[in-house]
């Protein structure tokens, strides 16, 4: 999905509230007559969708709303009304512990994209079970690749697993910080 600019602050205020209740973490509000091209769209829509939860998950345990013909993740909005700011172009909203469908705002964060993929699960293609680290069939042992800003860091080749699994930790630790999750 593309990620949309929000539209303005003020006009994201008149259109929602924070509801922690529902996964998508919003409700809407009623929204006032200029949001409308008729009096009587806007009465339509407000007796339909005033003070119901705001969102629909769109298949990746994301949720997204429509407005102004325009799909806007849940998660980004809620971020800016919590924090009270629209100004994070290029920059992710990262969900803390890694559930896209809890959009509490103190489980969000801001991220790089090298953060935002640090904190993300381990890929169904991966085959040792743990994130960075694969067996080298040919050499019999396990290698530590980690990769940041786009570019791949190797760290080297070891005989056991916890052996890989303890300096990859401790690497990950120095580059990430509090983004990087083993699992």
């Amino acid at each position: 999905m593309k990620i949309n600019s929000l539209p303005d602050l003020d006009y994201l205020k008149e259109c929602f509230e924070l509801y922690n209740d529902c996964d998508s973490g919003l409700k809407w509000k009623t929204r006032p007559n200029k949001h409308f091209k008729s009096d009587f769209l806007c009465l339509a829509w407000n007796k339909r969708f005033s003070t119901k939860q705001a969102g629909f998950n769109i298949g990746n345990n994301y949720y997204s709303v429509s407005l102004n013909y325009k799909q806007h993740l849940c998660h980004r909005i809620v971020y800016a009304l919590h924090n009270n700011t629209i100004d994070f172009h290029g920059m992710f909203i990262d969900h803390k512990d890694g559930n896209t469908r809890n959009n509490n705002p103190l489980n969000l964060r801001l991220a790089n994209l090298s953060q935002n993929k640090f904190n993300s699960k381990l890929y169904k293609s991966n085959k040792s079970g743990h994130k960075n680290i694969s067996y080298c069939e040919k050499k019999k042992k396990f290698k530590v690749r980690i990769t940041q800003n786009n570019k791949s860091i190797f760290l080297k080749l070891f005989l056991t697993l916890e052996e890989a699994i303890e300096t990859r930790n401790q690497k990950i630790k120095e580059l990430a910080g509090e983004f990087y999750r083993t699992i």
